[in-house]
């Protein structure tokens, strides 16, 4: 062969030595953008409880302001307005139609109670 040919098969410059070095800095390369994905994903996770926590406020709020509503409605003087309106019809019950469970002071086993509609026995 001749000397041109063996220079130009040369290797000018030495890759085994820049190849550790190269290695390193991909390595902190990946792990600097895995570092920010992970930043990222904690900032969405951050901003999506939040605004679930703002909803669980906002759905508490209007929970609370209907069971007032509720219990406003459901006294004695808001249900007998209702039913001389005519909106709701109320039926009473008869004593007839009354079952009283007479349980006895102390359980005496498996036994079958008795369940009686002629009033309560005391």
């Amino acid at each position: 062969m001749a000397n041109n040919r063996r220079r130009r098969l040369e290797n000018n410059v030495p890759v085994g030595a820049f190849s550790p070095w190269l290695l390193i800095a991909v390595l902190f390369l990946m792990v600097g953008l895995t570092w920010v994905y992970f930043k990222n994903q904690l900032f969405n996770r951050g901003q999506n409880i939040r605004a679930m926590e703002e909803e669980l406020a906002t759905l508490t709020r209007k929970n609370e302001a209907v069971r007032g509503r509720i219990a406003q409605l459901s006294t004695y003087s808001a249900l007998q307005k209702c039913c001389n309106d005519g909106t709701i019809r109320m039926i009473k019950i008869l004593p007839a139609n009354i079952v009283h469970v007479d349980f006895p002071h102390r359980a005496e086993g498996n036994e079958i109670r008795i369940v009686s509609n002629f009033g309560a026995r005391r």
